[in-house]
């Protein structure tokens, strides 16, 4: 990776990584072609996104937990 890029990931909160993604996917839902496409999607396959979307979730309150720990 390049030193560059390296210096910004490590300057960013992994929480706003994390909800910059989920937002990205809520976007993308948003589109209309997209959610008729959802729509015709099998239930299992909807589930999973969904799935994402939560699994998305309790990675940014990982994060965020980790970022409110006090060191002793």
């Amino acid at each position: 990776m390049d030193n560059r890029l390296q210096v910004l990931v490590a300057a960013l909160d992994p929480a706003e990584i994390i909800l910059a993604r989920l937002r990205a996917l809520a976007t993308l839902l948003s589109v209309e072609e997209v959610a008729a496409a959802f729509a015709e999607l099998d239930v299992t396959d909807q589930t999973a996104l969904f799935g994402l979307f939560e699994s998305i979730a309790a990675d940014i309150g990982v994060a965020m937990a980790r970022d409110a720990e006090v060191p002793a």
